[in-house]
């Protein structure tokens, strides 16, 4: 019985560990490889049936180390004859628990393929990815397609919200620099 009970402890321990496992960051690995300085701007529309909104995003890496990368972004959207900005700077880890993002969102795989995309007259083979983000019950799907060409590894971005507050927010790369 001993045993037993032993067994069933080991069990419930090395499954604990599976879940507390920490996996690379996919958005980190998109920055590593860069130095303070490289930014990269998308194009962003989104719909919220009614309201149409479109604007800009430009990410730039402000800090970059072996645990985490320090990202300033700045948002700038048109609504309704005026410019909105907002900057906010964030940290990115270099590591995140296994089924999580880089804010803590649980993450659900759904799906993955290879599909080439058009930026800047130039042909990109990309690795995109289908999931199912959820945080503080709400719940996005997510596609994403990477390519590690791109400052920041990632070319096209879609998101779709569910439950109440329906929204589509598409993101596609405009143009990227490295930092020197």
């Amino acid at each position: 019985m001993a045993k037993l009970a032993m067994g069933l402890a080991a069990a419930v321990f090395s499954l604990a560990a599976v879940q507390d496992e920490m996996i690379d960051n996919p958005e980190y690995q998109g920055w590593k490889s860069q130095k303070v300085g490289a930014w990269v701007k998308y194009k962003m529309t989104n719909d919220m049936g009614t309201m149409k909104m479109e604007g800009e995003v430009t990410s730039k890496l402000k800090e970059l180390t072996a645990e985490k990368a320090v990202i300033d972004q700045l948002t700038i959207i048109e609504m309704m004859g005026k410019k909105h900005e907002t900057p906010m700077t964030r940290p990115v880890p270099a590591k995140v628990k296994k089924g999580t993002d880089s804010e803590g969102a649980k993450v659900e795989i759904l799906e993955e393929g290879d599909e080439e995309l058009t930026i800047k007259e130039k042909k990109y083979k990309c690795h995109w990815v289908k999931m199912k983000t959820t945080n503080k019950g709400q719940v996005m799907n997510m596609k994403v397609w990477r390519n590690d060409q791109i400052v920041g590894g990632a070319a096209r971005f879609e998101m779709t919200s569910e439950g109440d507050m329906k929204m589509t927010i598409t993101m596609n790369v405009l143009d990227w620099k490295a930092g020197e």
